[in-house]
């Protein structure tokens, strides 16, 4: 039995007198925001269907695979952790209503498992108006880090951590000078472009061509402007399907550069929907991931890897496992780790706090979290893989 209603669906709206008009003054056997002496109750905004529903969908289930083993084993000092779940289609407006209802409504303790860049940041003030905790995003913008947010806490590492090994790895190992930028054209796009100028500039270097498309669309074929800047590599920001039609058409024209994107395709959804134009392989395709990567035999030894890949069998045995589902599932285990630190008599400050103290805690991934009352991002690592035979292979694991 899941432990999220998915697709829109929930399965509790709970009464108002049970819901305490002040800020978490302890949780008894009553709802105080989301809390009750057998339940922590928590809701997701995601992207379930459409376009970038497979996003979403991964990123929940693996943190259900996670949290359904927890509730099988007792739960939480006792309370089973319950996650309502909208879909928000990737639509902003979408995620803003999810979101007033699953505070007003539903009103769950914290929030968790959004997806996206525009997504995300039209509920920052609403997260600060309500004081209520958004735990693992799946995006890296600098807009949820630059300037901590008091109640937002990322996992993952930031766009520009990822654009940084991209421009490193070419400009260092191939000795690239000619670098273009293909994005997509709303916050998340401008984030990585941003990432990416950073990034050149330590080098002394500048974009040397930038093409654009919108979000929600596969119109990607107006890239004029980079293949006459001859580019040597083209720094990629969007989602699995356009990505891999715009690396496609691109090669289809006569060039081919070096395509570089980032963690927010998926290793596994890019590789597919590159195969869906033929036999493209090709180690002058890369992407770069912010989790261990789940295909590496040199990586099923670490413990999170072979655990995600156990319970995500177990729990949702239809499903192929993926970087974006053992993100989610680390989401989970973050997340258990400090609500059991915090104790039985869980608040929102608490629970704060209490995450604000995890530091050097591994997570059984082979990077420490970071975690402080200025440092809101768990994890910096990232990881570099290239394309042979339809299959990404970690860099460090033998690629030159």
């Amino acid at each position: 039995m899941l432990v999220a209603a998915l697709a829109g669906a929930h399965s509790l709206v709970l009464p108002k007198d049970d819901v305490s008009n002040d800020r978490n003054e302890g949780a008894g056997s009553g709802n105080v925001n989301g809390i009750t002496g057998s339940e922590i109750l928590i809701g997701s905004s995601a992207a379930l269907s459409g376009h970038a529903g497979h996003f979403g969908t991964q990123y929940l289930h693996g943190s259900i695979a996670y949290l359904n083993e927890v509730n099988a084993n007792g739960g939480v000092h006792g309370r089973k952790i319950r996650v309502i779940s909208y879909d928000d289609y990737y639509e902003p407006a979408h995620t803003v209503a999810n979101t007033q209802k699953l505070i007003l409504e539903d009103k769950v303790f914290l929030l968790f498992d959004y997806v996206g860049t525009s997504t995300g940041v039209r509920v920052i003030n609403m997260v600060a108006d309500a004081k209520i905790p958004l735990f693992g995003l799946f995006t890296g913008a600098m807009v949820f880090r630059t300037s901590v947010q008091p109640y937002i806490f990322n996992t993952r590492a930031s766009y520009h951590d990822e654009a940084k090994e991209a421009v490193d790895y070419f400009v260092k190992h191939h000795g690239f000078s000619r670098i273009a930028v293909f994005y997509q054209d709303d916050e998340f796009g401008h984030d990585v472009l941003d990432g990416v100028n950073i990034a050149l500039d330590k080098y002394g270097l500048n974009i040397v061509a930038e093409g654009k498309y919108i979000r929600g669309t596969d119109d990607v074929d107006s890239f004029e402007s980079i293949r006459d800047s001859n580019p040597e590599a083209i720094i990629i920001a969007g989602i699995s399907r356009p990505s891999a039609k715009f690396v496609a058409l691109y090669r289809d024209s006569g060039h081919n550069p070096y395509f570089y994107t980032g963690s927010f395709v998926d290793v596994d959804t890019f590789a597919a929907e590159l195969s869906k134009y033929g036999t493209i392989t090709s180690e002058r395709i890369i992407v770069t991931h912010v989790v261990p990567a789940h295909y590496e035999n040199s990586t099923v030894c670490l413990e999170v890897v072979k655990k995600y890949m156990e319970l995500s069998a177990k729990y949702f045995p239809d499903e192929e496992q993926s970087c974006v589902g053992l993100e989610g599932y680390i989401n989970a285990v973050l997340l258990v780790k400090i609500l059991e630190d915090s104790g039985w008599d869980l608040t929102r400050d608490k629970f704060i706090k209490t995450a604000e103290s995890l530091n050097g805690y591994t997570a059984e991934v082979e990077a420490l979290v970071t975690f402080g009352p200025n440092d809101h991002q768990a994890f910096d690592k990232t990881y570099i893989s290239y394309l042979s035979n339809k299959t990404f292979h970690l860099i460090e694991a033998g690629a030159g």
